[in-house]
Parts: C-alpha cells; sequence; structure tokens
C-alpha cells in the first residue's frame, strides 16, 4: 500500500458504542470521516460548519450559525450513526456531533491538550443514561418537553395535583 494512503488509513480510528436501539444507516462522505478522524488523531481544534436538524433553525445556506470549533476526542459509530465526541470550546462542555451534519473548514485549529472523558469513558458523552437534552426546535417539541417537565416535577414533588388529571398531548399537525 502507497505510504499516503497506509498514513490515512492509520488515522482512522473509530470507537463503537453499544446503542440501545439502532437506526437505519445514514451515509457520511468519507472525505469528511477521514478530516474527522485526522483532527481527533492529530489532536487539533476542529471548526466545521453544522447542518441544521430542521428548516427553521437553518440559514439561507441550511447551517447553524456560526461554524462550531471543538476539541474532537472521538469518532463513534453508534445506533448506526457516524458521532464526533467533543469538547466545545464555546460552550465549554462535551457535545456529539452527527457526522452526516458536519462539513468541515479548513484549516484545522491549533493543537490542545487531551482531556479525560467524563467518567473516563467515552460512552458515557454518547449519552447513554444521563445526558443532557437541548430542544432546539420545533416550537411543538419545545412545548411537549415542557408539559413532560410539569409531570416529572409533580411526580417528583409528591403532589397529587397530576394524579388521575389528563393533561392534553400536542398533535402534529
Amino acid at each position: 500500500m502507497p505510504a499516503r494512503l497506509r498514513r490515512r488509513i492509520d488515522t482512522l480510528q473509530v470507537t463503537t458504542v453499544e446503542g440501545l436501539a439502532t437506526r437505519p444507516d445514514v451515509r457520511v462522505d468519507g472525505g469528511v470521516l477521514v478530516a474527522l478522524s485526522a483532527a481527533v488523531h492529530a489532536g487539533e481544534v476542529l471548526r466545521f460548519d453544522y447542518a441544521a436538524a430542521s428548516p427553521q433553525e437553518a440559514d439561507d445556506d441550511g447551517v447553524l450559525t456560526p461554524p462550531r470549533r471543538v476539541e474532537p476526542h472521538h469518532l463513534v459509530t453508534w445506533g448506526g450513526r457516524w458521532h464526533v465526541v467533543a469538547w466545545d470550546l464555546d460552550r465549554e462542555d462535551w457535545r456529539t456531533f452527527r457526522a452526516d451534519r458536519i462539513t468541515p473548514r479548513s484549516p484545522t485549529g491549533p493543537r490542545f491538550p487531551r482531556r479525560e472523558a467524563p467518567g473516563g469513558d467515552v460512552a458515557v458523552v454518547v449519552g447513554r443514561f444521563d445526558a443532557g437534552i437541548e430542544v432546539v426546535g420545533p416550537a411543538e417539541l419545545r412545548e411537549a418537553f415542557a408539559q413532560l417537565a410539569r409531570r416529572y416535577a409533580r411526580a417528583a414533588s409528591g403532589a397529587m395535583g397530576g394524579v388521575g388529571r389528563a393533561e392534553p398531548m400536542l398533535r402534529s399537525p
């Protein structure tokens, strides 16, 4: 194998995390996977555009703005999808990004010192159990989460006001 190809293949390091449920495989451009893996391997800050999950969140080009800046930790396959587990420099927290929504920007940024994944295990970051949730839209989903939060708060407080009382659920248009 030519040295140039061998070097690119050697940088491809993938972590597999057992998922709770599998989804259909989503195709990711091979060049994107190589770029993501290279940034992980080199320990270089990764800059990228991240495609919006819904049209309401997107700018005219279909991306969220501004570009993301992260310290990539692992390239992960989980539930039939590719993800990058990274420390988000702007949000100062661990995040998981779907690789099929990433468009890497060039060049990568400076090298960074490696961080320890919470609990020492990348599976913790991927969110098998205690995962933070950020609802980015649509508004109906935000309201559904708010309804659940009210129900859980009543249950946790021991309040009987919510027992046996039906709360209307949202319906999709």
